[in-house]
């Protein structure tokens, strides 16, 4: 699964968690979570073990480093009180579906079924580059990232600029309904099993992921934003 799509749904946990539990800082944690696996894998897997692995989903996408977390989100609760650092665990969760991590057992089960194997992926940067710019998806997932996130810390930006942002909630509430109408026809292309040229994917999967991802998504954003943006900046 691509960056912003990754972005995108921590973003929309953080939002719900920042509900739930009345503390903004969770919302920096499931956005970190949600990218966490790939900040240590793909430099680790495609770089530093090159000559050898050469992938990028290996020990921190295995079940694991996911136990690890929450060892450390209990650890954390029992010393502070407080359950933010879950947030970290919840992201990652999201990371590891949105990767559909259940197709591969060996790595979620590590190193219960064995070592990763070995891969080849000469290009992968520039691969994974060309995806994440020919997906319109990604687009509409990186401008919503963007957008929640100067809303959410607009008191936080330098001068009067977080003030001359109020237009922000109402892009929001248009990329939801945006992002909730690409998803469905994500999710059609998917039953059709064709290519969807919005993602640039033909495998049924992916175009189901991704569809969900943006029409669920882009629902629980649309009830927050439109409804619940003051109250939950209030605290």
């Amino acid at each position: 699964m691509l960056l912003m799509c990754h972005l995108f749904i921590g973003s929309i946990i953080g939002l719900v968690a920042f509900r739930l539990l009345n503390d903004r800082r969770v919302i920096a944690l499931t956005v970190i979570g949600s990218m966490l696996p790939d900040l240590i894998d793909k430099p680790l897997g495609h770089i530093i073990l090159n000559s050898s692995i050469d992938y990028g989903r290996i020990y921190a996408h295995s079940g694991l480093f996911f136990i690890a977390l929450i060892a450390v989100g209990i650890a954390y609760h029992q010393k502070k009180g407080s359950w933010i650092m879950m947030g970290l665990a919840a992201g990652v969760l999201s990371h590891l579906a949105l990767d559909s991590m259940w197709e591969l057992p060996v790595t979620v089960f590590y190193p219960f079924l064995g070592d990763f194997g070995l891969h080849h992926f000469p290009n992968y940067i520039g691969e994974s580059f060309a995806m994440e710019i020919g997906s319109v998806y990604e687009w509409l997932f990186g401008m919503a990232v963007l957008a929640m996130l100067l809303f959410t810390y607009r008191d936080k930006l330098p001068g009067s600029f977080g003030k001359a942002i109020g237009f922000i909630p109402g892009i929001l509430r248009a990329l939801a309904l945006l992002l909730i109408v690409v998803g469905i026809v994500s999710i059609i292309y998917s039953g059709l099993s064709s290519f969807n040229p919005l993602s640039g994917e033909t495998a049924v999967e992916q175009n189901l992921i991704i569809g969900l991802a943006a029409s669920v998504g882009g629902a629980f954003a649309y009830c927050i934003w439109n409804n619940d943006v003051t109250k939950m900046m209030a605290g």
